[in-house]
């Protein structure tokens, strides 16, 4: 174990993390991989140089289009979280890094097991975005969340609902069942997640008795009070087992 915690605490080891990750099958290496670099860069992101963290977030994507399908879940889960907290970290800093959720969209026009992962990280990346995980000041967390709901929540929320929409009118295709409560389970975190962002920078701490009331933008107006939004939202609760129906 004491060998192992190099890899994760070492910056020089950022590369060879990587390496381990592209040339191994092994799912728990896999994961071990993805962890470290993720606490790698977590820790030590002023370190590595703006190329070495573009190469990297460039690397997670590649491998979730190419092998993503194929790895376990914990895998995908993993190699999403990673992604996230990359974009999150370099927000401000390259354009690249916020224009992921544009590229995740091609995630979502490939194969359905795509589509699913392309949810997950819609899904980590509103977590990441909406929380400040990294002990960043919490006036630079905000710079980012703001940025990140001006410019992509809506159509994220959009994609959320298109894909319900698709499952439930059958446009999707023949796709396994398994592929459908995945598909579904995704659809219905992301736009959970959506109405759930702190849109205003109030915790639920800071302000208990609003718990109920979701604050959304003034251009969100439309969607929302869109009958098609309801329907999909109600015809998604009486299609749906739990947990998922829970969600809707």
């Amino acid at each position: 174990e004491r060998q192992l915690s190099v890899l994760s605490t070492n910056p020089e080891m950022l590369e060879q993390v990587r390496q381990i990750l592209e040339a191994t099958t092994q799912p728990f290496t896999q994961h071990l991989a993805a962890t470290s670099a993720s606490k790698q860069l977590t820790a030590n992101w002023g370190r590595f140089s703006a190329q070495q963290r573009l190469d990297m977030r460039n690397f997670v994507l590649t491998f979730l289009a190419n092998k993503g399908p194929s790895c376990q879940s914990f895998v995908v889960v993993a190699l999403v979280s990673l992604l996230a907290r990359i974009t999150k970290l370099g927000w401000f800093e390259n354009s690249e890094h916020s224009d992921v959720p544009k590229e995740v969209t091609h995630f979502l026009s490939a194969s359905v097991d795509h589509c699913v992962i392309g949810l997950q990280i819609f899904n980590e990346l509103i977590n990441e975005m909406n929380i400040n995980k990294t002990g960043q000041p919490l006036s630079t967390h905000r710079k980012k969340s703001v940025s990140f709901r001006d410019r992509n929540l809506l159509q994220i929320f959009q994609i959320s609902l298109q894909t319900l929409q698709q499952l439930l009118s059958g446009t999707l295709g023949q796709i396994e069942q398994s592929q459908d409560v995945r598909l579904r389970e995704q659809s219905l975190r992301l736009a959970l997640g959506c109405l759930s962002y702190d849109f205003i920078g109030t915790s639920v701490d800071e302000s208990t008795e609003d718990v109920g009331t979701v604050q959304i933008p003034s251009n969100w107006r439309s969607i929302i009070e869109d009958e098609t939004t309801l329907s999909t939202m109600l015809q998604s609760y009486t299609t749906s087992q739990p947990p998922q129906s829970a969600q809707a």
